[in-house]
């Protein structure tokens, strides 16, 4: 995001004001002290030491630079910030016989968390999977594995809660009854868009499958 300096003076990489929506807005500052004390496991003098953030609307300040001479703040923001514990209503029902009956229950408790995890589920009539994640709905032509510019907000978003629009259920990496399931840092779906290669940690895991059981097809 574009720095600026709220007297209309030529702003800086050191500029603690950045534009927003057509507004010149301060970061704002957070601070923690942490404080230690030698103890008869560990000799270390006592001492202080403080951390200090810079976080503005679109998340913290990660690192400044310059682009084609203009100064800006390279700034980080999660789905889930500030909203970490609303992922307890799908770890509820995980933990909850009556709401986790079959693999159709998992997959839609698993949506409930906001975190991008992979989640598996058996039972005595089926295997199920499904991928989870507050994913947010970006402009078209956004690449989410590149830095964007700040005015390429996720689709309606509100600074003042942090919410968005999110992809619908249909849309995460799902499967029920597929006939054997790895996972080992791979790409999640066919033609899902996450980084990874055609080469995956869990090719020698599929290989070994295959190998032990003839026939076997993922």
């Amino acid at each position: 995001m574009d720095l600026c300096n709220p007297d209309g003076s030529p702003p800086t990489k050191d500029s603690d004001h950045y534009m927003f929506r057509g507004q010149c807005l301060p970061m704002e500052i957070l601070r923690r002290t942490n404080s230690w004390s030698p103890t008869a496991a560990d000799s270390t003098p006592a001492g202080t030491q403080t951390l200090k953030a810079l976080r503005t609307k679109l998340g913290l300040v990660r690192a400044r630079a310059t682009i084609r001479g203009k100064p800006v703040a390279y700034v980080e923001l999660r789905s889930t910030y500030f909203h970490e514990i609303e992922s307890a209503a799908g770890f509820s029902d995980f933990n909850n016989p009556d709401k986790m009956r079959n693999a159709s229950d998992f997959q839609h408790a698993a949506a409930k968390i906001g975190y991008t995890f992979n989640w598996f589920y058996v039972d005595d009539q089926d295997i199920a999977y499904f991928n989870s994640g507050n994913n947010p709905v970006r402009p078209p032509g956004v690449d989410p594995l590149l830095p964007t510019r700040a005015s390429f907000e996720w689709a309606g978003f509100n600074p003042d809660d942090n919410t968005a629009q999110y992809t619908g259920f249909d849309t995460h990496p799902q499967v029920v009854n597929q006939q054997y399931l790895t996972s080992w840092n791979n790409r999640q779906a066919k033609g899902y868009n996450n980084g990874y290669y055609s080469v995956h940690r869990a090719d020698p895991l599929d290989d070994g499958i295959k190998a032990g059981s003839p026939g076997a097809t993922r």
